[in-house]
């Protein structure tokens, strides 16, 4: 669900999304209740300013991945607050350890494709037809 209840889309710390100083991957989240009361739980705890929270822009739980959920804040001083702390969310009587990071970057840089590729142009279009052909050659 995200923060304001409604249904969360399906989304991965590791996909590179909401890559923003505001949001953070919250792991190790456990699965000791039902979704919609972890997710009530987690929101609580980083609203809190005791826990250094602030307002929270949005919370996806459950995610793709099993005990995780993604944690987009208002302001990214909160979100750099949070990653300075540990955070421990009670629950019956338990405490859980949580572990916070910022979401992963795809690993896109210095990776190359190859692909084999065809096309079709029309020369009608070129005054200089075999100028164009040259281009298309090199």
């Amino acid at each position: 669900k995200e923060a304001d209840g409604a249904p969360s889309s399906q989304s991965s710390c590791r996909d590179g999304q909401g890559m923003d100083a505001r949001t953070l991957c919250v792991y190790n989240v456990p699965n000791v209740t039902s979704d919609d009361r972890m997710h009530d739980k987690l929101l609580i705890h980083f609203l809190r300013p005791r826990n250094g929270g602030g307002e929270v822009v949005e919370l996806k739980y459950p995610t793709k991945e099993t005990g995780v959920a993604i944690l987009t804040f208002e302001e990214k001083e909160v979100a750099e607050r949070i990653l300075r702390r540990q955070h421990r969310l009670e629950l019956d009587g338990k405490s859980y350890n949580l572990d916070l990071r910022r979401v992963e970057s795809p690993k896109t840089q210095g990776t190359e494709v190859y692909m084999l590729m065809k096309a079709t142009l029309d020369l009608h279009w070129f005054r200089d037809q075999d100028a164009v052909k040259q281009l298309a050659r090199k």
